[in-house]
């Protein structure tokens, strides 16, 4: 495995989104929040779509300098996507089978004065988070984002 972390190019988009919804689709289904796989697929099915991938690819070209933005590829495949804006780390994904190689830690080196963060709150995310010198910022405050009333947990550097 010889993983490489790239700044974001446009070409990028559709992979980028295809690595997501896999993601998306193995990590959030969750019974005792009702978030069932059928959930998730039905909110991810259009990231994979011409005019998706189209809109991302835009976003990336016209990138501000206050939005960083890193792909991890193992050879040509993406493998691991990281966001951030400002100093608010928006998006962090690494393909299951490629999980625990160490390649969101290279990920979240390339971020610069990334202080806040959200994690569901029912996935080992925040585990990895306070590896990173991040704490829970109120334990127990849950909030929800995204149309699936997913519980999020603030995070934010110690």
């Amino acid at each position: 495995m010889n993983i490489r972390i790239y700044k974001t190019k446009p070409i990028d988009a559709g992979a980028i989104q295809q690595l997501m919804q896999t993601v998306w689709d193995t990590t959030y289904p969750n019974d005792e929040f009702g978030i069932t796989k059928e959930s998730i697929r039905e909110y991810t099915k259009d990231w994979t779509s011409k005019s998706e991938i189209n809109k991302i690819s835009d976003n990336i070209r016209n990138a501000s300098n206050a939005i960083q933005h890193y792909v991890a590829k193992d050879g040509q495949k993406i493998v691991g996507n990281c966001v951030a804006v400002s100093n608010v780390l928006k998006a962090l994904y690494v393909l299951p089978e490629y999980q625990g190689r160490g390649i969101g830690t290279a990920l979240m080196k390339k971020l610069n004065n990334i202080n806040t963060l959200y994690v569901a709150s029912y996935t080992t995310a925040g585990n990895f988070y306070l590896k990173h010198d991040f704490r829970f910022e109120r334990s127990g405050k849950v909030t929800e984002k995204f149309k699936l009333r997913i519980p999020t947990l603030k995070m934010v550097k110690k």
